[in-house]
């Protein structure tokens, strides 16, 4: 049976800032999407530290609301080079525990450690020790929960019990019971106007959607009612398929300063990112038969959708344009974006692909 982890670094902005200036540690800061500093009391707030948190300040906030809630916090302009940066070294020591890692955005994500403990150690042993390389590597003050579990969903929801600095396990022995203290949006998958929705039709915990009946809750959710129940029974949902039984997917995703509301702001990072991915799986001389979009919206609701080719591509082009298709015929229009995501999936190895130019790529 598989274990994964789910690594989140904890208020990532807020710490990533605190850990570069000792002034701002244990003080309530608010990051906010300008880079140049000069209209951050206008912006919006990508995250808060805890003591900002703690007097009301949220993500997703205006700053002068949060002045109002917290007139002693001090709002930094977002440094999306050094958030990049700390987030590729956070990749590096995840990586080392496990060759099966998927980086869910900037600052979150899942691997799978079953294969490896038998080197390593439980899982619990791999999470302290990655803890202890990120103390090390990056500094005391850029912390992060990780959650265990039999699969990703369970892993996450664990990730999210303990904050910040936790560590939690669920087991296939104690899942029901933790499912039944936290409320239905506690599980990435199920947002507030899904949650809503449920409690319409008075299904109000995780209990009532366990037992409620297939066809009723197919009739008011189409087939992703079936996985809402699957969610309550403790296994995976739908939205966590695409990388659910492959050998090998490669993905990346970029969480943005600032939020994206148009197709046309949304085009080069979709570019960018399906550039990487191809660039990526032609140094492994991989091609992926399946192609995957995911989306964070400002209100931190999940959006994915997938498409099997029936042939396999690395070309960076042939990418973006399914990615693209799919992004255009399936998005929610009027939510704002605040993480994009490209991968392929149901990779083989690619048999035309010339090993010469593969061997002389380089990534950055």
């Amino acid at each position: 049976m598989p274990t994964y982890l789910h690594i989140d670094l904890n208020c990532f902005f807020a710490s990533v800032e605190q850990q570069a200036n000792p002034f701002l540690r244990g003080k309530p800061i608010g990051i906010v999407a300008d880079p140049t500093g000069r209209y951050v009391r206008r912006g919006v707030l990508a995250t808060a530290s805890y003591p900002a948190k703690a007097k009301g300040v949220k993500s997703g906030m205006p700053a002068f609301q949060a002045k109002q809630l917290c007139p002693e916090i001090i709002l930094i302009g977002g440094d999306g080079d050094k958030y990049e940066y700390i987030s590729n070294c956070f990749n590096n020591i995840v990586r080392r525990y496990s060759d099966d890692v998927t980086q869910f955005s900037i600052d979150e994500a899942y691997m799978e450690v079953d294969s490896v403990r038998h080197l390593l150690g439980s899982p619990t042993t791999i999470a302290h020790n990655i803890k202890q390389a990120m103390r090390e590597e990056l500094g005391t003050c850029i912390t992060c929960s990780i959650g265990i579990g039999p699969n990703r969903i369970l892993a996450k929801l664990a990730s999210d019990l303990q904050k910040p600095d936790g560590l939690v396990e669920i087991t296939h022995e104690n899942k029901f019971e933790v499912l039944r203290s936290v409320p239905l949006d506690a599980l990435a998958g199920i947002g507030p106007k899904t949650r809503a929705h449920l409690e319409a039709l008075g299904i109000v915990d995780f209990d009532d959607l366990y037992k409620a009946d297939d066809l009723f809750l197919k009739n008011a959710f189409g087939v992703w009612g079936i996985n809402l129940k699957r969610v309550a029974q403790g296994h995976e949902s739908g939205f966590f398929r695409y990388t659910h039984n492959q050998q090998k997917s490669i993905g990346h995703s970029r969480t943005v300063n600032a939020n994206m509301e148009t197709l046309e702001q949304l085009k080069p990072l979709l570019k960018r990112l399906s550039s990487k991915v191809g660039q990526r799986a032609r140094k492994h001389g991989l091609v992926g038969q399946t192609v995957h979009v995911q989306l964070k919206y400002w209100d931190f609701e999940h959006w994915g959708m997938q498409r099997k080719l029936g042939f396999g591509i690395n070309d960076d082009s042939a990418i973006y344009k399914e990615a693209l298709g799919l992004l255009v015929t399936h998005r929610q229009p009027t939510k704002p974006v605040r993480l994009v995501g490209v991968s392929i999936s149901d990779t083989r190895e690619d048999v035309q692909g010339d090993l010469s130019c593969r061997l002389q790529f380089h990534t950055s």
